[in-house]
Order: structure tokens, then C-alpha cells, then sequence
């Protein structure tokens, strides 16, 4: 058995998610649930300036995440356009 991570959100993923059209809502919350949370180093590393940070990609948008010895912050899901620099804001 693997470790047992917790997920925590920032604040404002909420609006991320309410933003996405319904399909696009339920495969990220599966990806979320099912291969993240399983698998937090499946997604891919991101460079400076989000060194630290990894990133899941769905169709055109991103989920951006930490994670910590038994956490899992999903930092944005965002469209590939802003999700970076909004990521920036939110994080630095």
C-alpha cells in the first residue's frame, strides 16, 4: 500500500473549476481523484519560476500542483493561455 495523501485546494480553484464547461468538470475531477491523488509524481515538473510545482494536462487547460510529504495542493485549473501566470500571482 502506498502512502495516503490529503488534498487541499487554494482558495480560488473553485472559481477555476465553476468556469469550465461539464464535461471538462468531471475529467478533471477524475484525474484528480483517481491519477493524482494516486500518483502525484504522474504529472510533469514545471522550471523556474514554478520549480517545485507539477502540472497535469487536460485537453487545453491545467491543473498546477504541490505536493508535500502527505499533501496535495491543487494550486489552479486554469486554460493553458493563464495558467502560469495566474499560477505565479498565487503562489510567489
Amino acid at each position: 500500500m502506498g502512502i495516503e495523501y490529503r488534498l487541499l485546494y487554494h482558495p480560488k480553484v473553485k472559481k477555476d473549476i465553476q468556469k469550465l464547461h461539464d464535461r471538462v468538470q468531471v475529467r478533471i475531477k477524475e484525474v484528480i481523484s483517481g491519477e493524482i491523488l494516486l500518483d502525484p509524481l504522474s504529472g510533469i515538473p514545471l522550471g523556474p519560476p514554478l520549480k517545485g510545482f507539477r502540472k497535469y494536462r487536460i485537453e487545453d487547460y491545467r491543473i498546477v500542483y504541490h505536493v508535500q510529504t502527505t499533501e496535495i495542493t491543487i494550486i489552479s485549473i486554469l486554460h493553458r493561455s493563464t495558467v502560469y501566470p495566474q499560477t505565479q500571482r498565487r503562489v510567489l
